[in-house]
């Protein structure tokens, strides 16, 4: 499924400290939002984001929605784009 081929890919380009607990807390951070409005913001259940954060859970194709939000926040999320998803930014 596309979803396991995101997961996979996201977890074959990543090194440890470069997960989706870093990606989700950082995002979370630089958003001020709390783990339940960071879920709605991304439309996955407030338990999808704490099993990201806690170590749990891979990201599925919510992946592109993280992706979404980030390009969103300009040269506030640039950083975090280019190490995850591509070296040419926004």
């Amino acid at each position: 499924a596309m979803s396991d081929f995101i997961a996979r890919l996201w977890s074959e380009q990543n090194s440890e400290k470069d997960d989706i607990a870093y990606l989700s807390k950082e995002l979370r951070n630089r958003l001020d939002l709390s783990r339940e409005k960071f879920a709605a913001r991304l439309g996955v259940p407030f338990q999808t984001v704490s099993r990201w954060e806690n170590g749990k859970a891979e990201p599925s194709i919510s992946i592109e929605a993280i992706e979404d939000l980030l390009r969103s926040l300009g040269k506030k999320g640039q950083d975090l784009l280019e190490e995850r998803f591509d070296k040419e930014g926004i």
